[in-house]
């Protein structure tokens, strides 16, 4: 039977004897190193204890098959080029009394507050309400190929929207994706980590890209970026953060 996450952190704190935030942060960190590692190449072995392989699975053309109970030919739809994103536990909610107005000449500061939401617990976006979340995945994308984050259709029609204006993503790009979050209906919109929200869907480039997002001196603000990420519009790649 699997563990979860919670499991395997009361798990690995009463073997280390180490509090459970302590061994979360260890976990978390691992995952971080893991998934870097994959990003260089194709299998990682860790510690011994388990090996990890990359595979890349083309999509597959629609084609003529069998009904197995009945030998009744039929038709197997096609497997669609994208991959499907997972919430991730990490959201930013805006405190408007924060500032009267955004001035995009001089965005205020400090305008959202980062929430983070356990594995067993939910997160709410009331009607109309607009937020910031981020995906579970960490995504790295190869000089010569883009992607675009699109929502899920079965969410949209609940009235839930992924994303805003911000679905491209470059060449180049590293990181978990910040999602822009808003509720159209008239009733909460409950939401939890490890739900589907969102697919990334790729292009292949005719060539790779000469400046790659995360390139010296493009100012690629959110390069690197793991949590739900505010704005950063009119900043100085010197002033980011990674979240």
């Amino acid at each position: 039977m699997p563990l979860t996450q919670t499991q395997l952190a009361s798990a690995v704190a009463d073997r280390a004897e180490i509090s459970r935030n302590e061994a979360k942060r260890v976990l978390a960190a691992l995952e971080e190193v893991v998934l870097e590692e994959l990003g260089n190449a194709q299998k990682v072995r860790v510690g011994g204890l388990v090996q990890l392989t990359v595979r890349v699975k083309p999509a597959q053309k629609a084609r003529k098959g069998r009904n197995p109970a009945t030998g009744e030919e039929i038709t197997i739809a096609a497997k669609p080029a994208s991959v499907d994103l997972r919430l991730g536990d990490s959201f930013r909610v805006f405190h408007n009394y924060r500032a009267e107005s955004i001035d995009l000449r001089d965005p205020p500061e400090n305008l959202t507050e980062e929430v983070v939401v356990g594995e067993d617990d939910s997160f709410v976006i009331h009607p109309g309400e607009f937020c910031l979340g981020r995906t579970l995945e960490w995504v790295e994308l190869p000089d010569d190929i883009v992607a675009r984050i699109e929502g899920k259709s079965s969410l949209g029609r609940l009235g839930l929207i992924v994303h805003a204006t911000a679905g491209f993503c470059d060449p180049g790009w590293k990181g978990t994706l910040t999602l822009e979050l808003n509720n159209l209906t008239r009733v909460p919109i409950v939401l939890a980590p490890g739900l589907k929200i969102a697919q990334l869907s790729f292009m292949t480039l005719d060539r790779p890209a000469l400046r790659p997002y995360g390139s010296s001196g493009l100012g690629s603000h959110y390069q690197g970026q793991r949590a739900a990420t505010a704005s950063r519009y009119g900043s100085t790649p010197g002033d980011q953060q990674i979240g």
